[in-house]
């Protein structure tokens, strides 16, 4: 059984991080940027999920729970500790 870590970041922070404030279509993500990557960099672990936090049309604050891994991310690959 794989165990997460929750990270809540708020709107206007992601945007600092990534440059763009985060854009939701369907509960995802819809940025034209490498947020992703970003995030993990900023973070320093394996990103799993992205998702608003609160229910469609009526988010938490404006505010983002990410779930990670743990692992670690190196300059060229994201490495992610147990069994996947």
């Amino acid at each position: 059984m794989m165990t997460y870590n929750a990270t809540v970041m708020s709107n206007n922070e992601f945007a600092e991080i990534t440059g763009q404030h985060p854009k939701f279509k369907d509960g995802f993500i819809t940025n034209n940027c490498d947020w992703w990557e970003s995030l993990e960099k900023y973070l320093k672990k394996p990103i799993v999920s992205v998702r608003p936090a609160g229910r469609e049309g009526y988010y938490w604050n404006n505010k983002l729970l990410i779930l990670t891994a743990d692992g670690k991310v190196t300059q060229n690959s994201v490495i992610i500790n147990g069994n996947v």
